[in-house]
This record gives C-alpha cells, sequence and structure tokens, in this order.
C-alpha cells in the first residue's frame, strides 16, 4: 500500500494559489524541514517544485516558516505531537491526548495560516485503533497511556 503512495500531492487553494503536499520534502521521505535548517538546504529540498505552500511532516514539530516567497508548513501530528530530535521515548511523547493539524485558506487575495490543537479521548482512540487492527498497538499505547 505505501509503496503505491505518491510522494507529492498538489491542490488547487484557489485565488491562483498551490499547495504541494508530501511526507518529509518532495525529494525524499527522510529529509528533515526543521526551523534550523538553512534556507540552502530547504531551496535544495525543494529544487524543481512550484507552490505558493509546501506542507509536509515528518518531524511531527508545527513549524511555519518562509523560504522565498514560499511558506513551508509542518502541522504538527495526531497521536505524537512534538517529536522532533530525541524521539517518542521524551517525556513529552508520553501521556499525549492532542491532536494537532494545520487549517490553510486562500480567500479573497489573503493566504491565512492556523494551527490548531484539539483534545483526544485516548481511550477510546486505544479501541478504535484495537478494532482496525492497528500495527504495533502496545508499543503506542505504551506512550499514549503511560503514567
Amino acid at each position: 500500500f505505501l509503496q503505491d503512495l505518491r510522494p507529492t500531492v498538489e491542490l488547487a487553494l484557489g485565488d491562483g494559489r498551490t499547495l504541494l503536499a508530501f511526507h518529509a520534502s518532495p525529494r525524499s521521505l527522510d529529509d528533515v524541514i526543521a526551523a534550523t535548517t538553512s534556507a540552502a538546504e530547504v531551496e535544495a529540498m525543494l529544487a524543481g517544485h512550484q507552490a505558493d505552500v509546501f506542507a509536509g511532516g515528518h518531524t511531527h514539530v508545527q513549524l511555519m516558516r518562509r523560504v522565498g516567497q514560499a511558506h513551508i508548513v509542518n502541522p504538527g501530528s495526531v497521536g505524537l505531537p512534538g517529536v522532533g530530535p530525541g524521539g517518542p521515548d521524551l517525556p513529552v511523547n508520553q501521556r499525549v491526548d492532542w491532536a494537532e493539524y494545520a487549517v490553510i485558506e486562500s480567500q479573497d487575495g489573503e493566504l491565512t495560516i492556523s494551527f490548531r490543537r484539539v483534545r483526544l479521548d485516548v481511550a477510546d482512540m486505544v479501541a478504535i485503533a484495537a478494532g482496525e487492527g492497528m500495527p504495533h498497538l502496545d508499543w503506542w499505547a505504551g506512550r499514549w497511556l503511560a503514567e
């Protein structure tokens, strides 16, 4: 299933603007676009691609920054936000009971990017994941429900 996924998806935002979505960067599933990544490195990761908004994840850390005229957005994560360097064993990633996302709108010539965070009912989420046969659920539940 994962091998058949497109590495990038382009969406029209309206007002002639476009969004290019990807996992880590358009060129790689493993690149890291962070606040501290140099503009030259980010430009190399985006080379050959044009969009008004580039949206990716991989680090699970909410981010908005500019490179040239483009906005780069990482909406965060559902279930494991704030991973960044250090991974899921960091104390900040224990008992995560929220989901993060971004809303991107282009209307009447204005581009608006808003970051959101909503509460999750973790017990319900684990029950649903179990019902769906989520791989490695015991490992994830250990982080979500850790005392």
